[in-house]
This record gives structure tokens, C-alpha cells and sequence, in this order.
């Protein structure tokens, strides 16, 4: 069974990634599955009033990560309206990308696209969720 604790990934890389996240200032959200209590993780680091870098981690070999931009103050970015950038695949990669991504619109060119339908979280399973704020 999984706990707050551990995601549902057995890298020890791919822990510290989402470790440095956390370190960076990421809340952390943990989403009951039909696997278990907490089976679905997701990230979010606000980078200023519009932006957010998220992942998604459903497991070792299925993280989604992207840079949300959110057009109002209350949007949500675990289910973002455009994005800027985004990598799916396996968690050591994709993590690393993630915390390798420049400060938004600092020097870039920023396209705003509409997600991937991989992105984000199902409504049904951010009903419930546990959040979890950096220690300071």
C-alpha cells in the first residue's frame, strides 16, 4: 500500500528530483486511485502570479510535466487552460527537464497551447487529495 511518504515510484533519482522540487518551494498533492490512497501525485510550483511548473506522477514510467500559465489568479493548474511547455515520459527524465526549465518569459519565446490530454488531473480524482506545503 502506498503512504503520503513514498510515491509510487522505486528510483532513488527520480526521489531526489522530486525532492529538489519540494525544496524549491512545490506543494505536493496526493490523489487516491483505484490503487490505493495515495497512487497519483502531482507537483506545483508557483512561479508568479500566472505561471506554475507542474508534475504528475502516476508512475516510474508515466510523469507528465508542464508549465501552466494561468490567465486568472484562481485557476487551477492541476487542470491548466494553456501551457507553455511540456514533457511526458519517465521519471528521471522528466523531472530533470522540469527543474532545468528557465524563470517564465525571462529571454524566451513563450507559445501558449492548449494542454495535452494527458496533462493534469481528472475531476474525479481531485475531488478528494491530500496537500502537502513545503517545510520550511
Amino acid at each position: 500500500m502506498m503512504t503520503a511518504e513514498r510515491p509510487p515510484i522505486d528510483s532513488s533519482d527520480a526521489m531526489e528530483l522530486i525532492a529538489e522540487f519540494t525544496r524549491r518551494g512545490a506543494d505536493t498533492y496526493y490523489f487516491p486511485t483505484r490503487e490505493g490512497p495515495h497512487t497519483e501525485i502531482a507537483g506545483v510550483l508557483r512561479r508568479g502570479p500566472h505561471w506554475c511548473d507542474v508534475y504528475v506522477l502516476r508512475g516510474e514510467d508515466r510523469v507528465a510535466a508542464y508549465r501552466a500559465y494561468l490567465i486568472n489568479r484562481g485557476d487551477n493548474p492541476l487542470v491548466p487552460d494553456a501551457i507553455t511547455w511540456h514533457y511526458l515520459g519517465s521519471a528521471g527524465p522528466v523531472l530533470r527537464a522540469l527543474l532545468a526549465l528557465p524563470a517564465p518569459g525571462l529571454d524566451t519565446a513563450e507559445a501558449y497551447v492548449p494542454p495535452h490530454p494527458d496533462l493534469g488531473v481528472p475531476l474525479g480524482q481531485r475531488l478528494r487529495y491530500t496537500v502537502r506545503p513545503p517545510r520550511s
